[in-house]
């Protein structure tokens, strides 16, 4: 997949949901943790936390939602 086909990607995405999505379904937003991982170690050091909603499609990230500085949240 190239950096193109993620970018369409993610425009579709956006498309399916929108911020009033989101908010008017925020039972169904939940977090995701990733573990990082210390390259030297190999051992987890901290998490990060992840938003995914969950649609019939399966669970979406919420990335874009942090970013639209259309609600507010940026």
């Amino acid at each position: 997949m190239t950096f193109e086909d993620i970018q369409v990607f993610h425009h579709l995405e956006v498309a399916i949901l929108d911020a009033l999505d989101v908010v008017l379904n925020k039972e169904k937003v939940l977090p995701f943790f990733q573990p990082i991982i210390s390259a030297d170690e190999q051992n987890v050091v901290g998490y990060e936390s992840l938003a995914r909603i969950k649609t019939e499609d399966g669970f979406k990230s919420l990335g874009w939602f942090f970013h639209d500085s259309s609600i507010g949240i940026v």
